[in-house]
């Protein structure tokens, strides 16, 4: 009996010291020092053994990193329940806990999470020169930049203005900016739809869902970013917003090809929702939109869209006329059958394929709550137009229209292209719009109270305590360490590549380290030919590519058979080694 009344008042203590909004901010604040502490703490550990573990970043954070989650999940919680209207300390949980969850790779790794990071900002830095370039005559690295600058623009600016160091800009500056911004948009959007506490547990059960969210320096990062503020400036109605709205379209379309795609989506859903509600008795129909400013904003997308695309990107960057062609000419659908298998293939994937299975697994879960969503709310449509139809039906029909219709593009674009990370372009506004749809359902107080409540806390907790396992388990192959920046700055000090051709897995970080308008010749490490190809180099981060998700094997795949090969041709001398990054030169 003393031990239930002593275990009772801790409990009356703990909810008395919770009952502020600055207390929760402070347990939250120490929750963050403590996650940052411990990774500080492990990154050494992790670089070290990261080159022989491809599960490194997982094990190593094992169990402290995952009490840490889980104990800020629940005191997320208890403010979802306690204050549900408290904007700020939302805003203040949700950056604190997307940079536990995104940040994580980028410290621990010590180095660029991304190839295409230091790629960004290497070929930002030669911007004047790669648009001034009339006959295109700079190597495929730029092709991309030439087609899509805005983002470019924006690094090259940020380098020139503040005199920012690439690799600095690359880790410690835009990441967390960009986390804290696509947590704080997307929190801000859904709360003009609905209100705080919807939004709130709509980013609960997003981000830790977003496994293949990559806030690095990249084009689709700032579209992401643009995309979101377009949505924001879409909830007001006045004539700045739409103004602003406008001139926002072909910024987006020039910094990411796939980005606005995914806004015309929403601009379509809208539309349609807006039309198909103008006539009933709702209160709500005119609080979706009106149906002429949806449909102007959606034509003047696909206009400049394909404008942009037609004249500018397509001649300078042949994957765009590439994926078009595929899609126009059907030619996707050859590869329908491959794609459904290498997508639910489990081992033909990825090597660990339990982790692709859990994947999978919150994927459906998401995907079938919000089918049953949009079928539920389309019935009661059908049912009650002529009379009254609850407040939020037409906002879960765009929202659940959006959501899987993003899923289902994220699978076409990679059906186009062959390109495995398209699917993940998808499932992130598949999984930000449609946990809104769900969070409506589940905040709700008509009936089932308990219920819902015990299925949130218990699906927010299954997913923070997944995250780190499926996004994590990608990290030997994306994660590049200080040992492969030293590689990298040999190859730019001491090769000439204006003289000799070479062979790198993600070649495209060569940007950051050599002069890339002086001509540099790069050769397809999928297709090499020992008796042309000058300088190969291994990098441990390839070989986990190569063995995770194309062979299925760490013993017997194409990587382990090329080092056998130029260890043992008498033509090919190491001339640079350590433990992660080997660099072969061909004899002359």
């Amino acid at each position: 009996m003393q031990a239930w009344l002593q275990s009772s008042l801790k409990k009356e203590v703990l909810i008395k010291f919770l009952s502020t909004p600055q207390n929760v901010a402070l347990v939250a604040f120490s929750l963050f020092i403590s996650w940052l502490w411990l990774i500080l703490a492990t990154t050494g550990h992790y670089q070290n053994i990261s080159g022989v573990d491809p599960l490194a970043m997982i094990n190593l954070l094992f169990p402290g990193f995952w009490v840490i989650l889980i104990v800020f999940a629940v005191l997320c919680f208890f403010v979802l329940r306690q204050f549900g209207n408290q904007r700020l300390l939302h805003v203040l949980l949700l950056a604190q806990l997307s940079l536990m969850f995104y940040y994580t790779p980028f410290l621990l790794g010590g180095f660029s999470w991304s190839p295409d990071s230091l790629w960004h900002g290497g070929v930002a830095s030669y911007m004047p020169k790669i648009l001034a370039d009339v006959n295109s005559t700079l190597i495929h690295l730029t092709q991309y930049s030439k087609s899509y600058p805005f983002s470019f623009l924006i690094t090259y600016g940020v380098e020139r203005i503040f005199g920012v160091n690439i690799f600095t800009y690359t880790l410690y500056i835009f990441p967390p900016i960009c986390i804290g911004l696509i947590s704080t948009l997307a929190y801000f959007f859904i709360s003009r739809i609905f209100n705080p506490k919807v939004s709130f547990l709509s980013m609960l059960l997003a981000l830790p869902a977003l496994h293949y969210l990559e806030p690095h320096v990249s084009p689709f990062a700032m579209g992401t970013v643009l995309v979101l503020v377009s949505l924001i400036l879409l909830t007001y109605k006045s004539t700045k917003a739409f103004i602003f709205n406008i001139f926002f379209i072909p910024v987006i379309v020039t910094t990411h090809p796939l980005s606005p795609i995914f806004l015309g989506i929403y601009f379509f859903a809208s539309m349609i929702v807006s039309l198909l509600f103008r006539n009933t008795a709702s209160p709500t129909s005119e609080k979706v939109g009106s149906f002429l400013r949806f449909a102007f904003l959606f034509s003047f997308l696909v206009i400049f869209w394909f404008f942009w695309t037609l004249s500018q990107a397509a001649p300078n960057y042949p994957a765009v006329e590439f994926s078009i062609s595929k899609v126009l000419t059907l030619g996707f659908l050859s590869n329908l059958l491959n794609g459904v298998e290498w997508t639910f293939g489990g081992e033909k994937q990825f090597i660990y394929s339990q982790i692709t299975d859990v994947g999978l697994t919150i994927y459906g879960i998401f995907l079938s709550i919000i089918s049953v969503i949009f079928l539920s709310n389309f019935i009661q449509f059908l049912r009650k137009r002529s009379t009254s139809i609850d407040v939020e039906v037409p906002k879960q029909l765009a929202l659940a229209f959006t959501a899987i219709v993003s899923a289902g593009m994220g699978f076409l674009l990679f059906l186009s292209s062959g390109e495995r990370f398209l699917l993940g372009r998808g499932l992130l506004f598949f999984l930000l719009l449609g946990s809104a749809c769900i969070s409506t359902y589940l905040a709700s107080s008509v009936k089932g109270v308990r219920i819902k409540t015990a299925f949130s806390f218990g699906f927010i907790l299954l997913l923070v305590c997944t995250f780190p396992i499926i996004s994590y388990s990608k990290e030997a192959y994306n994660t590049f360490t200080p040992s492969s920046n030293d590689g990298l700055s040999f190859m730019g000090g001491y090769v000439d590549f204006s003289q000799m051709n070479v062979s790198m897995g993600t070649d495209q970080q060569f940007a950051s380290y050599v002069n890339i308008s002086r001509g540099l010749e790069l050769v397809d490490f999928s297709d090499i030919n020992l008796s042309k190809t000058e300088i190969i180099v291994l990098r441990i981060n390839y070989y986990f590519v190569i063995s995770m998700r194309y062979s299925s094997s760490f013993t017997d795949n194409n990587y382990t058979r090329l080092q056998d090969n130029l260890t043992s041709n008498s033509f090919y001398m190491k001339v640079y080694s350590n433990p992660k990054f080997d660099v072969f030169m061909r004899a002359s």
